[in-house]
């Protein structure tokens, strides 16, 4: 669909009259001067963005591994399908809260394995023992224990934001429902 616009003088002339060409010739000019100043400075100023081999934007990160076993702290058997739940505590000026980072479940050895990624320091982690299957394989009292990883020792780093990442063991022992 076209649209035919009939005009009762020409259209040059509704915008500025023949006299006024010289002086609106020169805005032209001078908008057009500004126009080429701006992309050349915002293009040195991209240019100025982009290094190589200089400073890198993100956030140092390592990998903190917990491993363990479960037993029965009285048949020191191994313990199979507890749930365990890797716990990070948050605290901000205004808030704070507990965050679940990673679970699993142990395997018919009473083994679990989790990992988080975060910031490489010295860092406490909360897990939580729970048995979710009732009696399957006996019922056993929920535990919690605290994993800090002081002065961590990281291996596997790549020398830039990746630090490497540092293991504990650590073996949990889980009393029955009417144990003592």
């Amino acid at each position: 669909m076209h649209i035919i616009l009939k005009l009762k003088q020409p259209f040059h002339s509704l915008i500025r009259h023949h006299s006024d060409t010289k002086p609106y010739k020169l805005m032209k000019n001078k908008t057009l001067k500004k126009s080429i100043w701006y992309y050349l400075l915002g293009m040195l100023g991209f240019q100025s963005c982009v290094s190589f081999g200089g400073a890198e934007y993100g956030v140092p990160q390592a990998t903190f591994n917990i491993n363990g076993v479960v037993n029965s702290h009285k048949t020191e058997q191994p313990i199979a399908d507890i749930k365990v739940l890797m716990q990070k505590y948050h605290e901000y000026s205004d808030t704070s809260f507990v965050a679940s980072v990673d679970s699993a479940f142990t395997n018919e050895k009473g083994e679990f394995a989790l990992s988080f990624i975060d910031f490489p320091a010295e860092q406490e982690y909360i897990l939580q023992f729970i048995d979710v299957d009732g009696e399957a394989n006996g019922s056993y009292a929920a535990k919690d224990t605290s994993v800090v990883f002081n002065d961590p020792q990281y291996t596997g780093g790549d020398k830039s934001w990746y630090s490497g990442e540092v293991t504990k063991s650590i073996e949990v022992k889980l009393s029955a429902e009417n144990e003592e």
